[in-house]
């Protein structure tokens, strides 16, 4: 008799594998099996719809990092969602009086073919830096109509660069809205969708949900790392993803460098999964600088430099995935100093405070923010980095400002 087992290695017998039971089942043996046979189909089937709908969005590790530099995904199994790791030695045998963007090289002098620029640089060219090469491009520019009628808007299209054709509705319902992962777009207003972070998106009539052409277009190169970043990929430094900023679909100019007071906390974040080491892959290690990390190391951190607040930890090697918490500086006061944006304190005018407000027994209610000092009713100057929560930070219970996150009804990149 063929067992259940046997018809899943085998799953194109089915029709032979049924007939088979049909003819030795009987009675409530046979429909007991035949439900077996169906829930096996059932979960497979599952499973196997699973696997092609996954997204790389939740997978751990510097993603769009990977990507943009040419690494290639390496899994443990075939059909995994997510690589264990990346193979990056292209980017250690480069050339620093050279170019590149992923597998390809440039002289300097010579000019970026069209297909390795962003979309819309008009064209790049490989020159000399300072400190190493990297390209220069010449960007589109548009002018503005400093007239432009207010009860307009500008619609833009995928396949433009600019900001759009002006349009002028008789009243906003007649502008055409789009509704994407629980974010409201108009006509126009780009957007990237979550589990398809490689595609580039702008809100059209006729869009109902399906992100292909003409909405949207996959773009080969997202971030452009590799345009003004050489000196960092050469010396294994690793990019820092900002507040809330997810490490697969965000870009990020902030990096992690190496100082003499780094050191690795090994497995800081609790044990490893069971399998995790246990390949026999020497190379199953992240690379910072000159130090080796195993899966699960830390970065130590160094409170009094920002860059260097960020949180590092191995987790898809070869590069360690930084990131800052935000609200990290709430439970660990030494990490205030993480946290500096340009910010400013925004007076309370109507501030009235007294000592007693804190509520403390202390005669200076003020909340302190890095070096910043705030009153009673103070806020915290809104950041101008634009990869920056939208957080409204306001001194209400010394010493630390009480920190929330606004909601917003629409995402602009």
């Amino acid at each position: 008799m063929i067992s259940v087992t046997s018809w899943i290695r085998h799953k194109h017998s089915f029709t032979s594998f049924n007939v088979n039971i049909s003819q030795i089942m009987d009675g409530r043996d046979r429909t007991f099996h035949l439900l077996q046979v169906f829930l096996c189909f059932f979960v497979f089937a599952s499973t196997e719809e699973t696997k092609q709908n996954c997204s790389q969005v939740q997978c751990p590790g510097p993603l769009i990092y990977y990507n943009d530099v040419g690494c290639t995904p390496v899994y443990k199994n075939e059909g995994d969602c997510c690589a264990y790791k990346y193979n990056c030695d292209h980017l250690y045998a480069r050339s620093p009086n050279k170019c590149y963007i992923k597998d390809r090289s440039y002289e300097i002098g010579e000019f970026a073919s069209q297909e390795d620029i962003k979309f819309c640089d008009k064209a790049c060219v490989c020159v000399s830096g300072k400190n190493s090469t990297r390209f220069w491009c010449f960007d589109i520019s548009y002018e503005y109509d400093p007239h432009f009628d207010v009860s307009c808007y500008l619609k833009r299209n995928i396949h433009e660069c600019g900001p759009g054709i002006p349009t002028c509705p008789k009243n906003d319902s007649e502008i055409p809205q789009c509704i994407v992962d629980r974010y409201r777009y108009r006509d126009g207003q780009s957007f990237k969708p979550i589990k398809e972070p490689w595609k580039w998106c702008v809100c059209q009539e006729g869009y109902k949900g399906d992100n292909i052409e003409p909405f949207c277009i996959t773009t080969g190169i997202r971030c452009g790392i590799e345009y003004y970043e050489n000196i960092d990929i050469a010396n294994k430094n690793a990019p820092i993803y900002r507040p809330y900023g997810n490490s697969a679909i965000s870009c990020t100019n902030y990096w992690r460098r190496q100082n003499a007071n780094d050191t690795v906390i090994s497995n800081a974040i609790g044990p490893t999964a069971p399998d995790e080491n246990s390949s026999g892959e020497e190379d199953l290690i992240c690379k910072f600088g000159n130090l080796t990390m195993n899966i699960g190391d830390e970065l130590s951190q160094n409170i009094y430099n920002y860059p260097n607040c960020a949180r590092c930890v191995c987790e898809v090697p070869p590069t360690p995935t930084c990131k800052i918490d935000y609200y990290n500086y709430l439970s660990e006061p030494a990490l205030r100093n993480c946290f500096y944006f340009n910010d400013t304190v925004i007076s309370n005018p109507n501030n009235s405070a007294s000592p007693a407000e804190n509520h403390s027994g202390e005669t200076d209610p003020t909340c302190k923010f890095g070096d910043l000092t705030m009153n009673i009713g103070d806020q915290l100057s809104p950041s101008t980095d634009y990869d920056s929560p939208r957080v409204n930070c306001t001194c209400e219970v010394p010493p630390t400002p009480t920190c929330k996150l606004l909601n917003s009804s629409f995402v602009f990149w």
